[in-house]
């Protein structure tokens, strides 16, 4: 049976919950689904067709992601988990405040290692600190012991406009660089109001745009949910 053929029934054999993850997760450019499920999987079946022509994503992994990732919302689930951690972690806004960004940076990382630790104990998983991948090191990896499974998790201070400039073009490395790459997490932390303006290069933009690379999910961090 052709691919598209394929592709076609297994999105129609998803709940419309399901189907709104995969857009989220993989087209999010695609319009919303609005009543007509026909529509809504032929829109998703183009955008993911396009992406597999493009070598964006491959047939294999689009129906291995499907499996692991969306057929299942319960806590097992290893995206759930770094979701979580990237949600709970409390960063001290005074811990590193004189400090250069690389080394504030470093140390948010260290308290998500120790959550990432502690949340995947009991399942097959390694967490690295900046992993190497030639000359590109990603902020944190996870990788299950025996599958070929890996996440990466990049973190971002809000303030810094060089820092965040650079992460569209990181993101893209990431992908071809890290081989088994399923999905790539962004934790974007504002330490102050001032770090979150309201214009074209703002930190709103900036997630926007990144929630537009596939299989990449931004977590934002305000000032709000920082611990003093």
């Amino acid at each position: 049976m052709p691919r598209a053929g394929a592709l076609k029934q297994i999105l129609r054999s998803l709940t419309v919950a399901e189907l709104r993850s995969v857009r989220r997760e993989y087209c999010p450019r695609v319009t919303e689904y609005d009543g007509d499920k026909s529509a809504f999987v032929e829109r998703i079946r183009r955008s993911l067709k396009r992406s597999m022509d493009d070598g964006e994503c491959s047939y294999g992994d689009l129906v291995e992601t499907i499996r692991d990732e969306l057929s299942s919302d319960g806590p097992e689930r290893v995206t759930t988990r770094i979701r979580h951690v990237l949600n709970e972690v409390e960063i001290s806004s005074n811990a590193g405040r004189e400090s250069s960004r690389s080394v504030r940076e470093g140390w948010i990382c260290s308290e998500i290692f120790q959550g990432l630790r502690y949340r995947l104990a009991d399942r097959p998983y390694e967490i690295e600190q900046e992993a190497t991948f030639g000359r590109s090191s990603v902020d944190l990896l996870v990788s299950h012991v025996r599958e070929d499974r890996q996440y990466v998790v990049e973190v971002k201070l809000a303030g810094s406009y060089s820092s965040r400039e650079r992460l569209l073009s990181q993101l893209r490395k990431y992908r071809k660089k890290v081989p088994n790459l399923k999905r790539s997490f962004v934790l974007m932390v504002a330490e102050r109001e001032r770090d979150l303006p309201e214009n074209k290069e703002s930190v709103a933009h900036v997630v926007t745009e990144a929630e537009g690379e596939p299989k990449t999910e931004v977590v934002l961090k305000p000032p709000s949910d920082l611990r003093y």
